[in-house]
């Protein structure tokens, strides 16, 4: 059995995936929230499974005594089942500021992103500001010059009061020459990369598709047949500490810049309506179906 721990509130996407395309791997996953398990409402073996953590940046939002409940039973799990066998970590996986510092560090993304309320040395317009954890659905503004910076900034602060939990991140500008933008998706899962969709758009605040012809459709079902960036993903998800979680990218000069590597993912932000996105979406589920068995055979 695989256990997917997961706060209540973020359980729909696993639940609903296990509900529809996911169908494979029921009764090899079980949702387990952190609510019950803080609560003891569930009991979970130690032994003989494989547990999936997710929703870090909730948890580290916790009272101390539950985020050390979480932390207790990780340890326990790992001492007792391997690594290959836990994936992810409450301490070691990195979240997204640390992930992009780290990166950039690294020289996988050209930009670099810092604290909103913290220095800004190096700083290089065009940047936006964003929240380190939730997720936004509205364009973001971007600021030309150090002047609309500092007008973001104000406009931040009278609205939230704060500026803490915010990030500055450098704009990245990864269009096409045939001027469109492209959102890679692909999961991480223990040693695997499974590529999931190629969202093609007009806009570079791309969350879905936008574009969605018979070239798209196509492009999308090359990608996710020929995983072109496995490697490299795999080396950027190995050292930011993460064995579970969708990679979500843009290329640059063919070279992946990764905006983030969320590790309690939707798994499809539309529903296919014609046929021919069905190949795609169908192979994607068969192998994130294999890459989870794969963590736990004997079920």
């Amino acid at each position: 059995m695989i256990h997917y721990f997961v706060t209540e509130r973020q359980a729909v996407p696993m639940r609903h995936f296990l509900e529809t395309w996911g169908r494979a791997l029921a009764g090899r996953v079980a949702v387990v929230t952190y609510e019950m398990l803080l609560a003891g409402r569930v009991e979970v073996p130690e032994q003989g499974g494989a547990y999936i953590f997710t929703n870090f940046g909730n948890v580290r939002a916790m009272a101390p005594e539950a985020q050390s409940t979480i932390r207790s039973l990780h340890k326990r799990l790992l001492e007792q089942n391997g690594a290959a066998r836990v994936l992810n970590h409450p301490d070691k996986s990195l979240l997204r500021y640390d992930l992009l510092r780290m990166l950039h560090e690294r020289g996988v993304n050209s930009f670099n992103a810092y604290r909103t309320d913290g220095p800004a040395d190096g700083l290089r317009y065009p940047c936006f500001i964003r929240h380190e954890r939730e997720a936004r659905f509205d364009l973001p503004v971007l600021a030309q010059d150090a002047q609309q910076y500092g007008a973001l900034l104000n406009g931040l602060t009278w609205q939230q009061g704060t500026r803490a939990g915010f990030i500055t991140v450098e704009f990245c500008k990864t269009d096409s020459p045939d001027g469109f933008y492209r959102k890679y998706g692909a999961f991480v899962i223990g040693d695997r990369i499974v590529p999931r969709h190629v969202h093609v758009g007009r806009k570079w605040f791309l969350r879905t598709v936008d574009l969605s012809g018979p070239s798209e459709m196509t492009e999308e079902e090359v990608y996710v047949r020929t995983n072109p960036h496995k490697d490299i993903l795999l080396e950027c998800a190995r050292a930011a500490g993460i064995s579970y979680g969708r990679f979500d990218y843009g290329l640059l000069e063919g070279r992946p810049q990764i905006w983030e590597i969320n590790i309690n993912a939707a798994f499809y932000s539309y529903e296919p309506t014609i046929s021919e996105r069905l190949p795609p979406l169908e192979r994607f589920a068969a192998r994130y179906a294999e890459a989870m068995i794969a963590l736990d055979p004997q079920g």
